[in-house]
């Protein structure tokens, strides 16, 4: 057997690197598809899955895309107030505009920095 060419090493382990990462954003917070918070909140799936929609499209909410299914983050979705994004989180999504897609903003959010208070 030859051994595999150095670039071929290097994808393998970025994709392995990739993978860790993505389970660790994943197991990090909860994430909820659309119909898991439809359940919660007894409201239509399909109307629900325009609403959020919308909300990705006005920079309220982000989601990120696992084997074909968008998950929205729990911690920017406030409970009290009908599973409205938190009103704080759009200012982030605005100001990253298009620079992060959801993974990359997922993994900014997971992320220890000085501009996020958790208290």
């Amino acid at each position: 057997m030859q051994p595999k060419p150095f670039f071929m090493q290097n994808q393998f382990k970025e994709a392995a690197m990739l993978e860790r990462s993505r389970q660790t954003v994943l197991n990090s917070a909860d994430w909820l598809t659309v119909a898991q918070i439809a359940e919660r909140t007894g409201s239509n799936q399909a109307s629900l899955h325009e609403l959020f929609g919308q909300w990705v499209r006005e920079r309220r909410i982000f989601t990120i895309c696992r084997d074909d299914v968008d998950y929205f983050p729990g911690y920017g979705l406030d409970a009290g107030a009908g599973w409205q994004p938190f009103k704080g989180l759009r200012t982030v999504l605005e100001v990253f505009g298009d620079a992060r897609d959801g993974w990359g903003l997922a993994y900014w959010f997971l992320s220890a920095n000085s501009f996020l208070e958790w208290e």
